[in-house]
Formats: C-alpha cells, structure tokens, sequence
C-alpha cells in the first residue's frame, strides 16, 4: 500500500470501556511528500508517457504536444489520502504550464469532484491548494496556449492529517469516555 514520507498518524493507542487514548504526529511543516512507488498516470493524449511525468527525472516529461485544450491527466495515487498540495512542475520547460485547469478529486477514478482551478499566469510550476480526501486527481487544461505545449517534468503531492476528522476523532471518544463515567 501507498505511504508518504513521514506519514501523518492518527492512532488509537488505548481504548477501553472507560478511556481512549488517541496519538496524532505528524510531519514538523504540516505535510509530506506522497512517495510515488505506486502511482499510475493516465492522460487523453500521449498516455504511453504518463509516467514520465512523475519518474524522479526533471529532464523527462509527459506532454500534449500543441493545442492542450482539454486534455486531462489523471494520477492514481495507489491508495486513498488527504491530499494539501499538488505541484505539476515545468521549470524545464518554461511557459509549458497548463493554460487555466481544473482539478477533481476522485475515490474510485470514476466519480469526480472539482477541488480546485488554476489561471494561466504560472510559468515554471503550477502549485494547487487541494485540501481533500482523494485517490486519484485529474487535471484538465481549459485552454491553449500558441505554439506551446502543456508538459508535466515532475509531479509532487503533498499530503496531511485532515484536522477536522482528527476533531471528529477526538469528540467521539470524549463523548465515550463520558457515556463509561
């Protein structure tokens, strides 16, 4: 199964009929780089190069070639997480950016949620404030830009704790510690 880096933890460490003890860590800055061992892309154009958009290799890329206009990239991140942060980078490749995107967020790659838009003023990395429980993302350009391709060299996902399930988290078992008093 996927793991980040430094995964943030929720874990019930004690619980019995008249405590529970919840641990939580967490990466120091809040977040962390989804390792990428299991990940898929897919794209509408030029899908036998998906991978290369995430293979550890800035010189490498996946590209649409010309005329990017809704052309999507999906990545499946090989398990479910919270996802804070999407980065598509193209400092290779300036100007190469997505030309205004959508982003959705999806649990089974089938039913999306739109979780996210870009404008075209990015032009060597394109960084998303996500925010939401996701497997798989799927980026898909609004426009074009002449004479200029979309590329993704690198991908990076950062993920994190989501704060307000930790919250849930600790009000049921405030809830069953006063139910056992």
């Amino acid at each position: 199964e996927a793991a980040a880096v430094g995964t943030p933890v929720i874990q019930v460490t004690s619980l019995t009929q008249s405590a529970a003890t919840i641990t939580f860590s967490s990466a120091a800055n809040g977040n962390t780089k989804l390792d990428r061992g299991s990940w898929k892309g897919t794209s509408s154009r030029d899908g036998g190069n998906a991978a290369k958009a995430f293979d550890g290799n800035a010189e490498s890329r996946w590209t649409t070639g010309m005329n990017s206009k809704d052309v999507w990239y999906a990545l499946d991140l090989g398990a479910n997480f919270f996802v804070e942060e999407v980065t598509l980078d193209t400092t290779k490749s300036p100007k190469d950016t997505p030309a205004g995107c959508d982003v959705f967020a999806s649990f089974d790659g089938a039913s999306w949620k739109k979780v996210a838009t870009c404008d075209d003023k990015s032009t060597l990395k394109t960084t998303f404030k996500i925010a939401a429980s996701a497997r798989h993302l799927k980026f898909v350009a609004l426009n074009s830009r002449p004479h200029l391709h979309w590329s993704i060299h690198e991908i990076d996902v950062k993920a994190a704790t989501d704060k307000a399930l930790v919250e849930k988290i600790r009000a049921t078992a405030a809830k069953y510690r006063a139910e056992a008093k």
